[in-house]
């Protein structure tokens, strides 16, 4: 399907610019906001496309995203479309997770034009001014979005104006070995005799913060109130995630780090991302995804522009790129977490995700909270793992 979808097929609310219309609006023009260089970062050696107060296309702009199959969707996608209409050079480097990205950011970054965090990512990046807002004027495609996902409301982008665009949602679900156990309904139907010290649950600092929205969701917490009589429900937190500890023998730190013990079976089930899961039940593994009836840590993917960039204005394109209907078809089609857009009707691997279907079941940590506490509650949480 991805071989015979063209742009050209997409609907008509998608936009295309080529890069000879980028330039062709006008010579480069100082824009409010970024921080400036005497004569700007030169492209080539005739011409200052793509600087940091430029608003003509630079000649290569770098992604940094998540690693495996989301960045490999990424290039069959985003990349795909941009090079091919723009002919700027699409550079994808990958992290494993969120802290990996901050860390290299605070570092000073690099060669890093675009980051792909989720919301605790973004919302820290910004805090730490890590993240430069976006500006609205160099964006054609916002209104592809759906109403909830408007980022100019989102909990997790603090601040005046906007941060990010949202790529998809997803949910750290129950994963399990189809052929070694029951079905889990609720999150606490993965800890049983059989089981016990072969569960692995993601860490701390994990999408969504992993084990501990799992334990808050186990003890009946909604998450999305967790700045209301915070440390009472941190106290229940914590108690219940002494009793996962029995059954959890590993808290996993990667994707891949938990879909090696899924498959060697040192793990029989744990909570997870779907589109892992998809992958590797389609190379035979028994293995199944859920959104558990007491519901589930949701999380967003989201794109922003880091600090320092001399290419602000192709990144800002590259965002918008990212929305146009053809791009997120060709995207979903190999990573099926559910869009922010308003596709319809959705590609169908997204149909077959469970989320899909329940995403009311599906919650967001209350973020603000997360992040005034997130030193203390680490600290806690090894503790308690350790203990």
């Amino acid at each position: 399907m991805r071989d015979s979808l063209s742009p050209g097929e997409s609907s008509t609310s998608s936009r295309k610019v080529s890069r000879r219309a980028f330039i062709g609006t006008g010579a480069a023009i100082a824009l409010a906001g970024c921080s400036g260089n005497s004569g700007g970062s030169q492209e080539s050696q005739s011409t200052t496309v793509g600087s940091a107060d430029s608003n003509e296309l630079a000649d290569k702009v770098t992604l940094y995203t998540w690693g495996g199959s989301y960045a490999e969707a990424r290039r069959n996608s985003i990349k795909k479309v941009f090079e091919e209409e723009t002919g700027v050079t699409v550079e994808i480097n990958e992290f494993a997770n969120d802290w990996d990205a901050i860390s290299k950011q605070r570092a000073g970054g690099g060669d890093i034009d675009v980051i792909q965090p989720t919301q605790n990512g973004l919302y820290t990046g910004i805090s730490e001014e890590l993240i430069l807002p976006l500006r609205e004027k160099n964006f054609d495609n916002l209104d592809l979005l759906k109403d909830k996902f408007d980022p100019k409301k989102a909990s997790y982008d603090p601040g005046d104006g906007f941060h990010h665009v949202p790529v998809e949602v997803g949910a750290t679900g129950t994963v399990h070995n189809t052929e070694q156990m029951d079905r889990p309904m609720e999150w606490k139907d993965l800890y049983t005799e059989q089981t016990k010290g072969k569960i692995s649950q993601p860490n701390f600092g994990f999408s969504g913060y992993g084990a501990i929205a799992i334990a808050a969701i186990e003890a009946g917490i909604d998450i999305t109130k967790l700045n209301e009589n915070t440390d009472s429900k941190m106290e229940k937190v914590w108690s219940r995630l002494e009793e996962m500890n029995d059954s959890v023998f590993q808290y996993y730190s990667s994707n891949a780090e938990m879909g090696k013990m899924l498959l060697n079976e040192s793990a029989l089930g744990g909570g997870y991302f779907y589109a892992r899961a998809r992958s590797y039940q389609q190379e035979g593994a028994p293995i199944e995804y859920r959104i558990p009836e007491d519901g589930a840590p949701l999380w967003a993917g989201t794109t922003a522009i880091a600090k320092g960039t001399e290419r602000r204005y192709t990144a800002e394109k590259l965002l918008d790129y990212s929305l146009r209907e053809d791009v997120q078809r060709l995207y979903f089609e190999e990573f099926p977490y559910v869009p922010t857009t308003k596709m319809d009707p959705v590609p169908e691997p997204v149909k077959d995700n469970h989320l899909y279907h329940n995403l009311d079941r599906a919650k967001m940590a209350h973020i603000p909270t997360v992040f005034e506490n997130q030193e203390q509650w680490q600290r806690k949480f090894q503790e308690v793992i350790r203990s």
